[in-house]
């Protein structure tokens, strides 16, 4: 019977294997020009062992995975071979523009190509580079590293359970199979012990099942073409190459050292793969180029191991010689045109002009740091100079009013000699420049100074707590800012942290703040609705107000002369500032100084705080109900749905579960059970939908949802067609196949895909249940959905406020973050400036030169922190226009 099935076997795979010997470089098959090898690594050590193998992992010195003495062997065995059949066509020595050797990152798949080309490229004796060593280094490159299933499981379960008894292992599919086969494999071929009920027959069991979960590795196309697609593409492109004399023409052998998977994928991919062509050690699969009558074809050759008898394979399509345009026409479509994009690991392009760009700002920007700071330096005794370093519109400055070049529009007024500009200069100074305008008020003078001869004493020392306790706090964010940004920035050199990307930016159009680690640019159009532009501004000039605001009064509490209150547009971007008077600023003491600097921050962290603490609170209103906006539908079909869901419609509910925002409509439909896909209606509603024909079933009003479904009994005859309103659903409890309903109500389950199921959603525009049919809960995911709140078409007084306390929350903490970083024209620097100035007096000898130069240094660190945040924060968007 065995002598019987062998025959049988052998009888099978000559149908597609010509079985024998051919001569390699007959004149009958044409001129040989190229040779593609692809090889399974040699005998190695098993991979992984099971707790009751007697052979355990210290009998294999070598260590487990790893090439044994055997594997060397067999690969420089199988290297003669390819030198004595393929004498005449390769050369003698090897020759990088001969032969080509890639290997996958694997020692034992390494060390098998090494041997393999000791074999193949022997020494020659001009090459001898040592009397005691006959080996031809060669180098190797290498790259970086279904229910048929579950049946097979089911007809040997009594095989499969007395193996998880013995081995210990859990065994659950036909795949676990290999954790019992490899150990055991390699254990008889090197005669190690074995255990005791491995006899023949089980063992060769082990390897038929071993053999048949081979055939299900890579059943499906796609697959098929992700894991051994690349490869075939591969060997066609280099092939069509030597075709088209696009290479060089010496260049003869390509060879692919791999695995048994390798080959298997390789031979899926070309549909002629069985269990018996399963990949010994030293198995190659031998791709011979040959040009007969100036066509080239295809010749495939199989030696399955070093001792087997290499055999030609056949296609189905063509015969022992397959014209090269039809190989390449047949599996043309079995390569991915792009592995990684398809399996989603194609990264982006380097933008390098994007790159360039923030290198040269960069650049811009430190230089004339230095310049700044060295004129300060060099000329501060001999004249006061203002510098104001404007990084966005939030920064304020403390200089003296300073006279600007009169630009094109104040000349030609000033010409004019319009009245009522004139007259609006003699209150106010106006300064226009380039990108920017500066209005100065001078009636502060009069009027700050009379309220504070005015202030009791209790205001007073109110004040003095108040503006203390903001030194602290200021202090305290100023650590932590530089702590913030200086991680930020680090981040980016780290590899393993996320990539800058357009959509990991924050966007207010959904509602959620999604940050990058860093700062966030607000850019309107981009990630902020148009509409909410004059919000934005308004909210700008509040916080630069507020914060200007806090510096006064701080001012006005220590007796120093205010001598203006202004301010400036740059760009478009509105901000404020405050003149203090610097005669009076330098006679105070440093403590006086520091309650001044850090008024402005300390009154940007209340504003944020009281801003979000009313949000904490639901204010203005405590139940807002907003519900998500469609924003977009991107990949679905509209043809699924009986009733149009378009982009701008908002979603208050769905199936019963609130969406107030974008969190709660992502919970909702995470809190979905998928086991309950149909809805229990009453029986007389069901037996109706079953027994009228389908043409006078019904008569469905424009509210109605009819459906073809099926019942959850396994009865062939529960079928029918139903129309039912958005009501009936809405009350309606779910059930499923194993979820049953209560007596007299059947489960109804709507005739949709398999991964289907029905939903309906409480809609903006009509208040009533809107039901639709969605393909799948991923469809769901992929609706792109933002808050009600931050889109322009649903505006209320509660939507705006609501907007406006967001907005304040989030850029007066970004006021109060950028100034407490000791940068330069901020706050911060203004801050390390005075504790340095105090603490100068107390040292001596070289102490103060030295404090002084860690003050500009800080500030100078700070201020880059701050300039690249920004830069990173702008990245995303210079990426995507580039």
């Amino acid at each position: 019977m065995n002598k019987l099935l062998g025959c049988l076997s052998l009888l099978l795979l000559c149908s597609f294997v010509s079985c024998g010997s051919s001569e390699p470089m007959s004149n009958d098959l044409g001129r040989l020009v190229f040779l593609h090898l692809v090889w399974r690594h040699g005998d190695r050590a098993p991979v992984d062992n099971f707790t009751s193998n007697p052979d355990k992992a210290t009998a294999w010195p070598v260590g487990l995975g790893e090439l044994t003495k055997l594997g060397i062997q067999e690969h420089y065995k199988l290297g003669e071979y390819l030198r004595k059949r393929y004498s005449d066509f390769l050369p003698a020595a090897y020759n990088a523009k001969t032969v080509h050797v890639r290997s996958t990152d694997y020692n034992r798949t390494i060390m098998s190509a090494l041997a393999n080309l000791a074999g193949l490229f022997p020494l020659q004796s001009h090459h001898r580079w040592s009397a005691n060593v006959s080996w031809q280094p060669v180098p190797v490159h290498s790259v970086p590293g279904v229910d048929d299933d579950v049946d097979i499981v089911k007809q040997n379960g009594d095989f499969f359970t007395f193996l998880r008894n013995q081995t210990g292992l859990p065994l659950t599919s036909l795949n676990d199979i290999r954790f019992v086969y490899d150990p055991l494999n390699c254990a008889r071929i090197h005669k190690h012990l074995t255990p005791y009920w491995v006899s023949d027959e089980v063992f060769q069991k082990i390897r038929d099942l071993f053999a048949l979960s081979t055939t299900y590795w890579y059943k499906g196309d796609e697959h098929k073409r992700l894991r051994g697609g690349t490869l075939l593409k591969d060997i066609l492109m280099r092939m069509l190459s030597v075709s088209n004399n696009r290479t060089n023409s010496a260049f003869k052998l390509y060879a692919y050292s791999g695995h048994d998977a390798t080959l298997v994928a390789l031979f899926e991919n070309l549909g002629i793969y069985d269990v018996r062509l399963l990949p010994g050690y030293t198995s190659v699969i031998i791709f011979e180029l040959r040009e007969i009558s100036a066509r080239y074809f295809v010749r495939i050759l199989y030696k399955n191991g070093i001792d087997a008898q290499e055999v030609l394979l056949k296609l189905p399509f063509c015969e022992e010689n397959c014209p090269l345009d039809d190989f390449v026409e047949r599996f043309d479509h079995c390569a991915p045109i792009n592995w990684k994009s398809e399996c989603g690991l194609e990264s982006k392009p380097f933008a390098w002009k994007t790159y360039a760009l923030v290198f040269f700002v960069m650049t811009v920007i430190a230089v004339n740091l230095l310049v700044a700071q060295t004129v300060y330096f060099v000329h501060k005794q001999r004249r006061e100079i203002i510098f104001a370093f404007k990084v966005t519109c939030s920064l304020d400055n403390f200089g003296q009013r300073r006279e600007a070049k009169e630009w094109v529009y104040d000349a030609l007024m000033r010409r004019a000699r319009v009245k009522c500009y004139q007259r609006f200069l003699e209150r106010t100074e106006l300064t226009l420049g380039f990108f920017y305008a500066k209005l100065y008020v001078f009636r502060m003078n009069d009027i700050i100074p009379v309220h504070a001869q005015r202030m009791p004493n209790r205001t007073r020392i109110a004040l003095n707590c108040w503006f203390t306790v903001g030194v602290v706090a200021t202090c305290i964010l100023g650590i932590l800012a530089v702590r913030f940004l200086f991680l930020n920035v680090v981040q980016l050199f780290n590899p393993s942290s996320t990539s800058l990307e357009l959509s990991d930016v924050t966007s207010w159009n959904k509602g959620e703040v999604k940050s990058t680690g860093g700062l966030v640019a607000v850019i309107p159009g981009v990630n902020m609705p148009w509409c909410h532009v004059p919000l934005l501004f308004f909210v700008l000039a509040l916080c630069a107000t507020f914060h200007e605001f806090g510096h006064a009064v701080a001012a006005m509490n220590e007796d120093i002369l205010v001598d203006g209150f202004g301010f400036i547009f740059f760009l478009i971007f509105p901000g404020a500032f405050t003149d203090l008077n610097r005669y009076d600023l330098k006679q105070c003491s440093a403590f006086k100084k520091l309650k001044v600097y850090c008024a402005g921050v300390w009154h940007n962290l209340c504003l944020s705080a009281v801003a979000s603490l009313l949000l904490r609170l639901n204010w203005p209103a405590d139940d807002k109900n907003i519900g998500v906006m469609i924003h977009g539908m991107d990949g679905l079909s509209l043809a699924a749905f009986p009733y149009e869901l378009a982009d701008g419609e908002i979603i208050y509910s769905i199936n019963g579960c609130r969406s107030d925002n974008v969190e709660s409509w992502l919970s909702c439909l995470d809190g979905f059970d998928m086991e309950k896909p149909g809805y229990c209606f009453p029986h007389h509603i069901v037996h109706k939908g079953m027994n009228q024909p389908e043409d006078i079933r019904w008569k469905p009003t424009k509210e109605d949802f009819c459906f073809f479904f099926r019942l959850s009994q396994s009865n062939v005859s529960s079928h029918g067609y139903l129309c039912v309103s958005h009501q009936e659903i809405m009350t309606s409890e779910t059930c499923g196949y194993s979820v049953p309903c209560a007596e007299n109500f059947p489960c109804v389950i709507p005739g949709l895909l398999k991964t289907s199921r029905l939903f309906y959603f409480t809609l903006g525009r009509k208040r009533d249940g809107m039901t639709f049919v969605i393909t799948s809960i991923n469809d769901l995911y992929s609706i792109n959905v933002t808050e009600s709140a931050a889109v322009c078409n649903v505006y209320s007084n509660v939507d705006i406020v609501e907007v406006l306390l967001r907005l304040t929350a989030a850029l007066s903490f970004a006021f109060a973050l950028l100034n407490a970083v000791p940068c330069f024209g901020l706050d911060g620097h203004y801050l390390v400036d005075a504790v340095a100035k105090s603490v100068m007096p107390l040292t001596t000898g070289n102490g103060p030169h030295y404090i002084a130069v860690a003050s500009q240094v800080l500030s100078f660190v700070g201020t880059c922190l701050v300039v690249v945040s920004i830069l990173v924060a702008l990245l995303p968007y210079f990426t995507t226009l580039a």
